[in-house]
């Protein structure tokens, strides 16, 4: 149960409570009738005040005060409540609206389920900026679940144009469309590829069938979550410790690794020069490279220690998060 749906049962048992208390106590005090009891609760809650339905004794009158008093605190607590749930509803849209206008280059996430709460968190922990599309009734609840502090979010439909500009579509560098509807990725496919010709496109697909017709769309990169959950399990069984070594690198593991890359413009000038045997990787920061990929986007496993980079080629490497973070200090500009 979210906290919105909870905060509404709270507040009419709070109401009902009070209604038991002043019936209960009108009948108590002035010997009124259960209809009676019931009749000068309700108008004494509403702050209506018809009149009292007989001439109350003290006892009676000094209840009364005590009841209103209660009930006027309970309405003013409630009404206050509305009010700057309004105010935060206004200027908190706003705000986040302003803060995704200044965004350039950015990631759109298109849905909020599980899919793409997971694509939120892993980009969260890579510190790249982001904003989310959901629909208002998803997005509230599911924020809830995260710790994204300062998540950025549009509420709407992904498919809407209007929604997709409030996003940044123009300025955004990746767009990742995670919806269980293969017809709605490839709307927002075609649809971000009118807005902005160069932005990546990574899309869900439900479907095999879709594949193709996502691919014509546009799409740079077609992920099918049930095949690769299929994938998954199957390998458990026939290359097991393949699988738990790779869980060390989706954080299914305390002990998390993780593969990174480091294309030619972000290394140090100090080591732009020099081969990858002479940078002592390996020795300075316990991460391995595996892999390079070339300027004709070409994969070598292992590259030649003597290999030296070249502008538009990028070296793949493995290593703890602490590993990472050091190598990044040390050999990135």
């Amino acid at each position: 149960m979210d906290s919105e749906r909870y905060g509404a049962y709270w507040k009419i048992m709070i109401v009902l409570v009070s209604l038991f208390v002043g019936v209960t106590g009108f009948m108590l005090i002035e010997d009124l009738s259960f209809v009676d009891a019931l009749y000068m609760s309700v108008t004494t809650l509403s702050t209506v005040g018809y009149g009292e339905v007989k001439t109350f004794s003290a006892a009676g009158r000094l209840f009364v005060v005590f009841y209103v008093s209660f009930n006027l605190l309970m309405l003013g607590y409630f009404t206050v409540q509305f009010i700057e749930k309004k105010i935060e509803s206004m200027f908190g849209t706003e705000h986040l609206q302003r803060e995704i206008d200044l965004l350039d280059g950015h990631t759109i996430v298109c849905g909020f389920g599980r899919n793409g709460q997971k694509v939120a968190e892993e980009l969260f922990l890579a510190k790249k900026s982001f904003v989310v599309i959901e629909k208002p009734e998803v997005i509230v609840a599911n924020i809830r679940k995260t710790n994204l502090l300062g998540l950025l979010y549009v509420e709407g439909d992904a498919t809407d144009d209007e929604i997709l500009k409030k996003a940044g579509i123009t300025r955004a560098s990746v767009i990742i469309t995670t919806l269980p509807d293969d017809a709605n990725n490839v709307f927002i496919t075609l649809t971000a590829r009118e807005f902005n010709s160069s932005i990546r496109v990574i899309s869900r697909a439900s479907q095999e069938s879709s594949v193709a017709k996502l691919n014509r769309a546009g799409v740079t990169n077609v992920v099918m979550p049930d095949a690769l959950g299929g994938w998954h399990m199957a390998n458990l069984v026939t290359r097991p410790e393949v699988i738990e070594f790779l869980s060390l690198l989706n954080g299914t593991e305390s002990n998390r690794f993780k593969l990174d890359e480091i294309s030619f413009h972000n290394i140090a000038l100090d080591f732009r020069e020099k081969s990858i045997a002479e940078w002592k990787l390996a020795q300075n920061t316990d991460v391995v490279i595996i892999g390079l990929r070339n300027a004709y986007k070409q994969f070598t496993v292992n590259p030649d220690p003597q290999t030296i980079l070249k502008p538009s080629e990028i070296l793949i490497v493995f290593g703890s998060e602490t590993s990472i973070e050091r190598m990044k200090n040390i050999y990135c500009a």
